[in-house]
């Protein structure tokens, strides 16, 4: 599946949006970045220079983990009441409210507290900033009041903190600092409290900001009103303010020895199996989900819904449901359910971007036809009875199960998840002639939304081991163990993955969460050099992966493999490699990882010979333009990373060519495809194995026809190969070695690593591992009673 290798994403909230309106503006984005004419992010750059492209770029996560950024003070626009300024009601009496009578509202989520008035309600907002931890409904909509979390790179004095909080404010129409000090909290915590004030006369607003850290985590209240509402209710005020506490997290109410916390990566992109490519949203999917068949502990095929039997000529599987097989409301599974679910996984309407499961059930008679719309349903697929399906496939393949294993072929509800028009079903026409699929409109209207999600998504019923038990948009979900789960029992009664944090080494050592994958090669090797206590709580693992430089071979340059070669050899990728991501992976010159079977450990080394390269190259074509437009490469991230920028900056300096760069959000792979067609040249790739075979990256990746082949490399020769390769016997595996060094000569793709991952682990938690697809090994974890936050 998918997934940037080196570029392990750091927080930030997004989820899966409309494809086709990421391209709006795009075309014209890279066509600008290939113009010669005045723009002056490209006009006549000095060779050696890394030209920036023209589009705006969306925000979304660096190569490391990083804390989540200080927010400005969110400064919600107060309608000012008129009041007496002598401090009297309408009716001319004194109002002076007793700060009597608050409530305790805590948040298990975040870990603090404070007292309210029983008027106040407390909500998480849905979108925006995820510090703002909540957002008070008060009794006067004139009055403002709202909590923040903050997490640090390291620990930071409170009055830093509010320093940075209010420096945003200084802009506002007559803002002043009134009073800035220490201030001692009810429990005797030391905070830091600023009193502020903006506007003048009856539209003056006051407010303040107040700050109490706890090792790298800062928990702050904001409260603001017009200026004659504050000072009315200043003493209430200052009661919620002063009460502010810091208390161990406990989220979503579980006794912290009874939930293992994890902080694994970003919001799923998305809940849906049924689309799902990217490692993101697997590692939530394949905890609610499941399929006939799993991977074992050594990655090899074995029952999970279901056991089976194979026909002797191996074309025929005989499926049969495991006793007591059930979705999450208790409704039995039956092999309509799966047909239903493989079928959906097929259909090219599938929104937003179509079913994934065509690579994985391409296998099975009549698919490939039921995808394409000439075919009702799947001719390859008999239910015999509720219990039994017969699966045929085209011909023998000895991956065929392993291909089953993929979340895209797991089984959903058909009463849990929307209706989707028939494969290929018409489409609607738009005013200006162009065609609109039914189902565009309602997603762009929830692509205006960062959190937006379809409700289903929020409510899954799957088969899987754990069941969404709550989701905090955003934030948070809550898997409780499934009773019911056929695959055996969960050792861990409750799963917490938090979405929002800071630094993943920190909040471990500080025990806010029990483990984290947003272990990086830079934060590994930071660890080894502090000789920090933790770094024994690191465990390594070599990945089934591979990262990797696609060539869009559809357009020129690079549909002449001699500019795909001197492209290879003008790279010091040895060099590049151990400077930026060190000992993170091992470089790689082929493309089928070391433990994959078929793994070719004589494969020539691809060659850093710069001479060589600008000689291959002046010889081509796009070399002898008179004036060659840049080449554009497209990556994920928010800006081009170091390892990226080295790269780019061998080609331009030893070829002479110019290299315009673009950045892309979450949805990059999905989004990858149209952005090729819109003329990028290069794009950022990585594959983590969805199963241990050769046929997973060779054919997957490099054969023409493949889904996954987006830059349309390979040829008709090895596709051949490929095919030949698919039903091969016994010598499989050297054909594979074969096809991989023709690919290489061919110079098909940029091979940069072959992967590494990390997992960090608390001390009270045992046998927590990871396979080498990057998961979670749950079964057999336990847990020990834990020291509190606050070291009880």
């Amino acid at each position: 599946m998918p997934r940037m290798i080196h570029n392990r994403p750091a927080p930030r909230a997004f989820m899966l949006i409309l494809i086709l309106g990421l391209v709006i503006g795009l075309t014209f984005a890279l066509a600008a970045c290939q113009d010669d004419g005045d723009d002056p992010a490209t006009a006549e750059p000095t060779p050696g220079t890394v030209i920036p492209a023209t589009a705006t770029v969306e925000p979304t996560p660096t190569a490391t983990a990083t804390p989540t950024p200080s927010p400005s003070p969110t400064v919600p626009a107060v309608t000012p009441v008129e009041t007496p300024t002598d401090g009297t009601d309408d009716d001319g009496e004194t109002e002076a409210p007793d700060p009597t009578g608050l409530l305790t509202y805590t948040d298990d989520l975040y870990g603090y507290s404070l007292l309210i008035p029983e008027a106040w309600t407390g909500e998480r907002p849905a979108t925006g900033l995820r510090s703002v931890a909540a957002v008070f409904e008060t009794d006067d909509e004139s009055i403002m009041a709202q909590t923040l979390v903050l997490y640090q790179e390291e620990p930071t004095p409170p009055d830093d903190i509010v320093q940075d909080q209010i420096s945003p404010l200084a802009g506002l129409s007559a803002f002043r600092i009134i009073t800035e000090a220490p201030v001692s909290l009810d429990d005797g915590t030391e905070a830091y409290q600023v009193l502020y004030g903006y506007g003048t006369g009856s539209n003056e607003i006051r407010g303040s900001i107040t700050f109490v850290t706890r090792g790298t985590v800062a928990v702050g209240i904001q409260v603001q009103a017009p200026r004659n509402a504050y000072e009315r209710i200043f003493d209430t005020l200052e009661a919620v303010v002063t009460s502010l506490r810091i208390v161990p997290t406990e989220p979503f109410g579980v006794p912290r020895d009874e939930s293992l916390i994890l902080y694994l990566s970003d919001v799923p992109l998305t809940m849906d199996p049924g689309i799902a490519t990217d490692f993101t949203s697997a590692q939530y999917i394949r905890q609610i989900f499941s399929g006939l068949v799993r991977l074992d502990d050594d990655l090899l095929p074995a029952p999970d819904l279901a056991t089976w039997e194979v026909s002797e000529d191996e074309t025929t599987y005989t499926f049969t449901l495991k006793d007591g097989a059930a979705f999450h409301d208790g409704t039995p599974v039956t092999m309509e359910d799966v047909v239903f679910s493989w079928q959906r996984a097929l259909n090219a309407n599938l929104p937003p971007v179509g079913g994934s499961g065509g690579s994985y059930l391409d296998d099975i008679v009549g698919a490939q036809d039921y995808a394409a719309g000439s075919a009702d349903s799947v001719s390859g697929l008999e239910v015999v009875d509720d219990n039994t399906l017969v699966v045929t496939i085209d011909e023998p393949k000895s991956y065929f199960l392993s291909k089953l294993t993929h979340t895209s072929v797991y089984v959903v509800k058909e009463s849990n998840v929307p209706d989707v028009p028939e494969p290929r079903g018409e489409d609607t026409q738009q005013d200006d002639g162009s065609e609109q699929d039914e189902d565009e409109t309602a997603t762009e209207d929830a692509a205006d939304d960062e959190e937006a999600m379809p409700e289903w998504w929020t409510t899954p019923i799957g088969t899987g081991p754990y069941r969404l038990a709550e989701y905090v948009p955003g934030r948070a979900v809550h898997l409780a163990a499934f009773d019911g789960y056929v695959g055996g029992p969960q050792s861990i009664e409750n799963l917490v993955m938090l979405f929002h944090s800071g630094l993943p080494a920190a909040m471990v050592e500080e025990g806010i969460i029990d483990a984290t994958t947003l272990i990086g090669a830079q934060t590994y090797a930071s660890l080894q050099e502090e000789q920090s206590p933790l770094f024994d709580n690191i465990t390594r693992a070599e990945q089934l992966s591979i990262s990797y430089l696609g060539f869009n071979t559809a357009i020129a340059p690079f549909d002449d493999p001699d500019v795909r070669r001197a492209f290879l050899m003008a790279v010091d990728r040895e060099s590049i490699l151990e400077e930026h991501i060190g000992g993170a992976g091992r470089l790689a010159h082929g493309f089928m990882p070391p433990g994959l079977p078929g793994y070719d450990e004589e494969i020539t080394a691809i060659p850093y010979d710069p001479e060589r390269a600008r000689a291959l190259f002046n010889a081509t074509a796009y070399a002898q333009m008179a004036d060659s437009p840049p080449i554009v490469f497209v990556f994920a991230g928010a800006d081009i990373s170091p390892f990226h920028r080295a790269i780019l900056e061998d080609w331009q300096q030893n070829l002479d060519v110019r290299i315009a760069y673009r950045a892309y959000g979450a949805t990059y792979f999905y989004a990858l495809p149209v952005i090729l067609e819109a003329g990028a040249n290069i794009y950022e790739y990585g594959w983590l194995a969805d199963y241990p075979d050769p046929y997973n990256f060779l054919d997957t990746l490099f054969h023409t026809e493949s889904e996954y082949n987006v830059g349309r490399a390979g040829s008709a020769e090895i596709d051949t190969l490929l095919e030949e390769a698919r039903v091969a016997g016994e010598d499989r595996l050297d054909l594979y070695r074969q096809i991989e060094r023709r690919m290489v000569d061919e110079a098909i793709a940029f091979p940069l690593v072959f992967g590494e991952d990390y997992v960090l682990v608390a001390d009270h938690v045992t046998n927590l591992t990871l396979d080498s697809q990057g998961f979670l090994r749950l079964d057999g974890v336990t847990l020990e009673p834990r020291e509190s936050e606050d070291g009880s």
